[in-house]
Formats: C-alpha cells, sequence, structure tokens
C-alpha cells in the first residue's frame, strides 16, 4: 500500500504546479552574446574527413539547384580542410552561379592566403582574373 501510496502523494502535488504554468509563455534561455562570439570565433579543429562529407553534401544541394545550401557545405569544407583546394574550387563553382562575382574572388584569394604553394594556385590566379573581368564588364 506504501508503495502506491508515494506515486500518488508526488502527482498530487505536481498537478497543482502545471494547472499555473499554462497560462505563461515559455522563456528561451539564451546564453549572454560575449560567451557565443568566442564560441564562434574559435576554429574547428582539421578535419580531412569531415570536409570530404561537406563537399558531398554540397555537391548533393548544387546537383539539386539549392545554391544556398550548397555554398554554406562548401564553406563548412572549407572551415575543417582549409589548404584543401577542392572546397575552394566548388564554392567558387557555386558562387559565381549565382553571379555573386566579387565573393567568388574572394575565395580565390582566400585559397592563396591559405596555400599558396599548391599545385592549384596557379588555377585559382587564373579563375580570380576572370571573374574579375566578369565583375568588371557586368556580366550575369
Amino acid at each position: 500500500m506504501r508503495a502506491l501510496t508515494y506515486p500518488l502523494l508526488l502527482l498530487a502535488l505536481t498537478l497543482p504546479l502545471q494547472d499555473r504554468r499554462l497560462g505563461r509563455k515559455p522563456v528561451l534561455i539564451r546564453a549572454d552574446d560575449a560567451s557565443a562570439q568566442e564560441q564562434e570565433e574559435v576554429p574547428p579543429e582539421p578535419d580531412p574527413d569531415k570536409a570530404r562529407k561537406a563537399v558531398e553534401i554540397g555537391n548533393f544541394y548544387y546537383k539539386r539547384e539549392n545554391y544556398k545550401a550548397a555554398e554554406v557545405r562548401y564553406r563548412e569544407a572549407i572551415l575543417y580542410g582549409p589548404e584543401w583546394p577542392k572546397g575552394y574550387e566548388k564554392l567558387v563553382r557555386t558562387l559565381e552561379t549565382m553571379a555573386r562575382y566579387d565573393q567568388a574572388i574572394q575565395a580565390c584569394r582566400d585559397f592563396l592566403k591559405a596555400a599558396p604553394d599548391s599545385k592549384k594556385a596557379p588555377e585559382f590566379e587564373r579563375r580570380a582574373k576572370l571573374l574579375q573581368q566578369k565583375l568588371g564588364s557586368g556580366a550575369d
């Protein structure tokens, strides 16, 4: 009998508390802005597997013409593989498709800063020049 009394007593005590909360709106608990900024400033550790996976997911979105989502994934790949050219190549292609040439040029420059001795560096320099011409001519 005692085993049955305790859960019933607990239930009886909690029911009035629930009734009082029904009229209130839920309150979101957020971290203060300073701690959120500190967390964002710390770059993730390089991880080639995560970079490859992010590129694969970006390719999935790109094939379905969801360029904004592809851009997000390619930028994620760059965070995990800052010297890996594939993420930059895909990001530049996506930005060019969306006619955001200034950002595509910046992505080329970012790669050249991250990996100036890469075999792909001349290709990125050439691509940046072509994009600069497109930007200058106002082509879509």
